[in-house]
C-alpha cells in the first residue's frame, strides 16, 4: 500500500510538471508569434496614421514643438525657428490654421512670418506617439506702408468747431 501512494504522487507531480511544460511552450509560441506577426498583437497597432509604418509598442508622447519668437503682434517680419526636445522627432508645421499631419510641410529651417499668420506645429519621433500641436498668432503690422498724410487722404474733414454757447444746426 505504501508504495501505491508514493507511485500516486509521482504521477500527480509528472503531470503537474508536464502541465507547466506545455503551458511555458504555448506562452514561448505565442510570443514568437507576436515577435515575427505583430499584427498579430491588435493592442500594440498604431491608431494614429503619422506613426502607421511602426507596430513597435510605443514609449510615450513627443514633446510637443517649441517656438523660438513668442506669438504676438511685431512691426516687421519675423523669423521663427521650431525646435524638440525628443531625439529623432521630425516637426510638420502649417501657416492655414489647419492641424498638421505627416503630410504637411517638413520644417527645415526658420519660417518667416510676413503677415498675420497661425503657426501650427507637430513633432513625430520613432516609437513615440505624436506630440501635442503648439500653436501660436503672429500678427504683422507692416511698416512698409506709411500713413496717408492729410493731403493725401481723399476724406474730407466734416469737422467744425462750435463756441460754447451756440447750437448745432440740424441736418437734413
Amino acid at each position: 500500500m505504501g508504495v501505491s501512494k508514493f507511485r500516486s504522487l509521482y504521477l500527480v507531480a509528472a503531470a503537474a510538471s508536464a502541465l507547466c511544460v506545455a503551458a511555458t511552450l504555448v506562452l514561448l509560441t505565442y510570443a514568437l508569434i507576436g515577435r515575427l506577426w505583430p499584427e498579430a498583437r491588435p493592442e500594440e497597432r498604431p491608431t494614429d496614421a503619422a506613426n502607421a509604418q511602426s507596430y513597435q509598442p510605443y514609449f510615450g508622447l513627443t514633446s510637443t514643438p517649441k517656438f523660438s519668437v513668442k506669438p504676438g503682434a511685431y512691426s516687421s517680419p519675423t523669423k521663427v525657428k521650431l525646435t524638440d526636445s525628443t531625439r529623432g522627432a521630425i516637426i510638420y508645421y502649417t501657416t492655414d490654421g489647419w492641424t498638421p499631419t505627416a503630410s504637411s510641410q517638413r520644417y527645415m529651417g526658420p519660417i518667416t512670418i510676413s503677415s498675420t499668420t497661425t503657426l501650427l506645429a507637430i513633432a513625430i519621433a520613432p516609437n513615440f506617439q505624436r506630440s501635442f500641436v503648439a500653436s501660436g498668432k503672429y500678427t504683422v503690422n507692416n511698416s512698409n506702408f506709411a500713413p496717408q498724410t492729410p493731403a493725401q487722404s481723399q476724406a474730407t474733414d466734416v469737422t467744425r468747431q462750435v463756441p460754447p454757447g451756440e447750437k448745432l444746426p440740424l441736418l437734413q
